[in-house]
């Protein structure tokens, strides 16, 4: 009897102690803008989301009927983002994939999909520089800047394709400060100059530098001077463009 009541009183304590440790063994998770996973010694962060965009075009050439001369229907983007920071809160990845024929870029002419779309390291050397290594985005024109889920269409300028290449792989340096109430921001990048999906490479480099003011603040609550702001910037990227385009054509 005693052996029996030894046996429940270390089986009692051993249980709860046991489902402790157990359960400290398993990864926080955090929701909201997607799905967040943290090690238990928080040296490592997976934060997991996705998008879709979907693009219905009408197109019509006659003033009368208005009968479709063209008419797509077609999953213009679908991408998936896993992006997070390893052994320091300073030390940020970000991978993103794409699934739909836009974003693989496939055609007869390239059946190869880049897949591909965002895969590097980032350092944030304080609240101002952040130096990243790999593949995403140069600092070119504002639309190539700007996510494409956070445009207010879902595609962007031709124009911007005339710009050159959009992502490639290499060095960017950011830098951000302020002189009063006008902010800025430098961004720098010197890359292999060959664009996501190139299989050959050759001697140069691609150099690419942009310079951002923002005179009216950093907007980090809405308002109606971010209204105002908004609207200056898309008339200021319509006349470049407008202008780029006859440039062009001339």
């Amino acid at each position: 009897m005693c052996a029996l009541l030894l046996l429940w009183v270390c089986l009692g304590v051993s249980a709860p102690a046991a489902a402790q440790n157990v359960a400290s063994e398993v990864p926080y998770y955090s929701y909201g803008s997607g799905i967040g996973i943290s090690s238990k010694d928080s040296l490592f962060l997976l934060n997991i989301r996705f998008r879709v965009q979907n693009r219905v075009s009408y197109k019509t050439e006659s003033a009368q009927d208005l009968r479709p001369d063209e008419l797509q229907a077609r999953v213009q983007r679908l991408r998936l983002r896993l992006d997070g920071f390893f052994y320091r809160p300073e030390l940020v990845y970000v991978i993103q994939l794409g699934f739909s024929d836009q974003d693989m870029a496939v055609s007869p002419g390239n059946p190869t999909p880049a897949i591909l779309k965002d895969a590097v390291i980032f350092y944030r050397m304080g609240r101002r520089v952040s130096l990243g290594f790999g593949l995403t985005n140069l600092p070119r024109n504002r639309q190539a800047v700007v996510s494409s889920g956070d445009l207010e269409l879902v595609d962007r300028s031709p124009i911007t394709a005339a710009f050159g290449i959009q992502r490639d792989f290499g060095l960017q340096l950011y830098y951000y400060n302020n002189m009063g109430s006008l902010y800025y921001a430098l961004r720098t990048a010197v890359t292999a100059g060959e664009g996501n999906n190139a299989l050959n490479s050759n001697e140069g480099l691609s150099y690419t530098g942009r310079v951002e003011l923002l005179p009216l603040g950093t907007f980090e609550s809405c308002g109606i001077a971010m209204f105002y702001w908004r609207l200056f910037q898309a008339a200021t990227a319509w006349l470049y463009n407008w202008f780029s385009y006859w440039q062009g054509v001339r």
